[in-house]
């Protein structure tokens, strides 16, 4: 009676353990510096923009701060345990923050693919209809 006891109390312990990391994503090696290089080259595309239209290069440089605060909490997030759930939230945030600056359907554009790219580098298959969302945003407002 008391090995079934230990049998089901260790075989509750090990499901419940696999319960908790079955939401963990794998991060891939090398992430936290493929985030850097990618903010990095964020932060040069601040710079080097600027010669569109008056309206695009007062705001880009805003734009720009807000996707590399995002890259920060990408790689915060990469650097604890990293989970769906908490990638998804940095998007939600992220996209929040961005939507008075991003008025055009190209600017919107633009930030979508920013987060594809990060998605991309830690491994996030999916943003769930986020982004789509959020680039058809803009077109449902006109």
């Amino acid at each position: 009676m008391k090995k079934i006891l230990l049998f089901g109390l260790l075989s509750c312990a090990a499901l419940a353990g696999n319960a908790q990391s079955a939401n963990r994503l794998a991060t891939p090696a090398k992430v936290l510096a493929q985030l850097e290089r990618y903010k990095d080259l964020t932060k040069h595309d601040a710079t080097a923009s600027g010669s569109a239209t008056r309206s695009h290069s007062e705001v880009r440089p805003e734009i720009n701060r807000l996707l590399v605060q995002s890259a920060d909490e990408f790689a915060w997030v990469a650097a604890g345990r990293p989970t769906r759930e908490a990638y998804l939230r940095c998007i939600d945030e992220g996209l929040a923050r961005l939507s008075p600056y991003t008025r055009t359907a190209q600017d919107r554009q633009v930030v979508a693919e920013f987060y594809l790219d990060l998605m991309n580098i830690v491994g996030l298959e999916t943003s769930e209809g986020r982004l789509n969302g959020f680039v058809a945003q803009v077109q449902a407002s006109r």
